[in-house]
C-alpha cells in the first residue's frame, strides 16, 4: 500500500481497532524513512530513538483503548463518552503516548549522550 494511505486511515478509521493498526503502520513506516540513510552513527541512533517511541506510544493508546472499551464495550470511536473525573487519567494517558511519539519522551537525552 502507498505511504499516503495509512496517514487516510487514521484520519478516516471509525473503529480503534482500525485506528490503532493504521497509527502503527505509519509509525513504522516514518521509523524505516527515518533509517534509510543508516551509514551515518546519528542516524541509527535516531532510527532506534523512534522505534522505542513507537512502541511506547502504541502502549499507552492500546491501553486507553482497552480501558475505553472496557467501560463503554464497544470499538466504535463514536460510542466513546467518557464524561466526568474517572476519564480523566486515561485521556492523560493518550496524551502521554502521543507525546512520547512527538519526541516529548524523557530519554532522548540520555541515548544521546551515551
Amino acid at each position: 500500500m502507498p505511504p499516503l494511505t495509512f496517514m487516510a486511515l487514521v484520519v478516516l478509521a471509525a473503529n480503534a481497532l482500525t485506528f490503532l493498526v493504521a497509527w502503527e503502520r505509519m509509525s513504522l513506516r516514518s521509523c524505516v524513512l527515518v533509517a534509510t540513510a543508516y551509514r551515518a552513527r546519528a542516524t541509527r541512533q535516531s532510527a532506534l530513538i523512534c522505534l522505542g517511541a513507537t512502541r511506547v506510544g502504541t502502549a499507552y493508546r492500546a491501553g486507553t483503548f482497552l480501558w475505553a472499551h472496557a467501560r463503554t464495550s464497544s470499538w466504535a470511536l463514536t460510542d466513546w463518552h467518557l464524561v466526568g473525573l474517572p476519564s480523566l487519567r486515561p485521556g492523560l494517558r493518550l496524551l502521554g503516548g502521543l507525546g512520547v511519539q512527538a519526541g516529548r519522551w524523557p530519554f532522548h537525552r540520555w541515548l544521546l549522550i551515551a
